[in-house]
């Protein structure tokens, strides 16, 4: 900017302030103090990712050294009474069960 254009601006803002209440100029000053006397505390930008990494750590840790007893064979998680269903007789027809489906579905 050139020295013509900073004193006319000059005068524009001398010309706002003297036209401005002290009411105004009271709570212009109150509210610029207030705001610089505010300050963030430094804990809490570093406490959030701190916590997150922690906890994401536990968790990890936790995954791995939990006991997994792979001794156990599939067939037990299979109910009884389901597998004296599935015999020789009825194999086919759960092996066609699809079939079935579908054709109940196409008479409708």
């Amino acid at each position: 900017m050139n020295n013509h254009t900073e004193r006319l601006l000059q005068s524009d803002l001398q010309a706002i302030e003297n036209d401005t209440a002290a009411d105004d100029l009271f709570r212009l000053a109150q509210a610029r103090k207030n705001a610089l006397a505010q300050h963030r505390p430094a804990k809490s930008r570093f406490f959030w990712p701190a916590m997150a990494t922690s906890l994401a750590s536990v968790m990890l840790v936790s995954v791995f050294f939990m006991p997994f007893d792979h001794s156990k064979p599939v067939t037990e998680t299979v109910s009884g009474s389901f597998q004296s269903d599935i015999t020789e007789d009825n194999l086919d027809l759960y092996e066609d069960l699809d079939f079935y489906t579908w054709l109940a579905q196409s008479e409708t």
